[in-house]
């Protein structure tokens, strides 16, 4: 369990209990357990990096870190072909998309800001907990598509003879 929450994705796991379950629970049955996991996360999480590295200098500077993801057309075109049309499905298609879905990704979009503004582009493993939002509104639009698909070929008239 300790090892659960010592990386740094698993403070996912509140937040998108908390963007699923909202409007479901009411809000006070939600703020405990979610603070409480936040709180179990950071302490274990920033506790053992302070006890076992201690405070350390960022060894690059964020500057540095945004030329390099901007300047190197390669590792944006990667970074985008990684996930292919998951990325644009959600903005083309956001009126479909069910409202705790919509909560699901809005959750999981300041994750892309900070792999943007603290990662590297290049490494795009690290922007694999976009999934946890990316497939299921994909899943879920591909769904409400067939579904509608079905609808439409059953409401036409058979050809008259």
């Amino acid at each position: 369990m300790l090892g659960a929450f010592n990386r740094e994705t698993i403070v996912f796991a509140p937040l998108l209990y908390l963007a699923l379950a909202y409007g479901r629970l009411p809000l006070r049955r939600l703020v405990i357990p979610l603070g409480a996991a936040l709180a179990v996360f950071a302490c274990v999480f920033l506790g053992l990096r302070w006890w076992i590295i201690g405070p350390l200098p960022r060894v690059v500077p964020m500057s540095r870190v945004l030329q390099q993801n901007w300047n190197n057309p390669w590792w944006v075109v990667y970074a985008i072909l990684f996930f292919g049309v998951l990325w644009v499905l959600p903005v083309i298609a956001w009126r479909r998309v069910r409202p705790e879905l919509q909560r699901l990704v809005l959750v999981m979009s300041p994750y892309l800001v900070l792999q943007i503004l603290y990662g590297r582009i290049r490494e795009v493993r690290l922007l694999l907990p976009l999934t946890m939002a990316l497939i299921p509104v994909a899943l879920d639009l591909l769904r409400v598509s067939m579904k509608n698909s079905r609808a439409e070929r059953h409401s036409v008239d058979p050809p008259s003879l």
